[in-house]
């Protein structure tokens, strides 16, 4: 039997920070699901963002709240080590670098969407749709990471594609 790969996506859903990076997660957990991924949210408790999960029919946890970035990455760090989870998606913006750091640092596979704000590249995979080039320069500290970079990298609605105009 074939084992179903794991993926846990942390993604911000913070209606101060905004809703982009979470709608960038909906789009990459659908496609992954089309390829028998088991995807499983971690999010803040935030209903409207609930609903939406539940409503494309993922399992999500709520992250106890918590005061340092420290103590969050440490529950993450546990909860992928007793689920079992074979990656994680982090799509945190000023967090990411710090808990790439810190999931590299525990051996745990990871895949970074970023934008702007990360400059040194712990996580195995950087996934950088950010047309700008002076925000795709890394500093490698992982030997193995691969970095994805440039527009065609950017991670849209499928449905943008059918009104593509040249």
């Amino acid at each position: 039997m074939i084992h179903k790969k794991k993926i846990l996506i942390r993604c911000i859903v913070d209606k101060k920070k905004g809703f982009g990076n979470f709608n960038r997660s909906l789009i990459l957990a659908e496609e992954l699901k089309k390829f028998n991924f088991d995807v499983f949210f971690l999010i803040e408790n935030n209903q409207l963002a609930i609903n939406e999960i539940t409503k494309r029919k993922f399992a999500f946890k709520i992250i106890p709240k918590s005061k340092s970035m420290i103590n969050a990455g440490k529950f993450i760090v546990k909860f992928m080590k007793l689920s079992y989870f074979d990656y994680i998606i982090l799509d945190m913006r000023e967090y990411g670098q710090f808990l790439s750091r810190l999931l590299f640092k525990n051996k745990i596979k990871t895949i970074l969407l970023d934008d702007a704000w990360c400059n040194i590249a712990y996580a195995d995979l950087i996934i950088n749709g950010t047309p700008t080039k002076t925000y795709h320069n890394y500093k490698k500290i992982n030997s193995k990471t691969r970095i994805l970079s440039g527009s065609k990298y950017f991670i849209i609605q499928p449905e943008f594609l059918l009104y593509n105009k040249k």
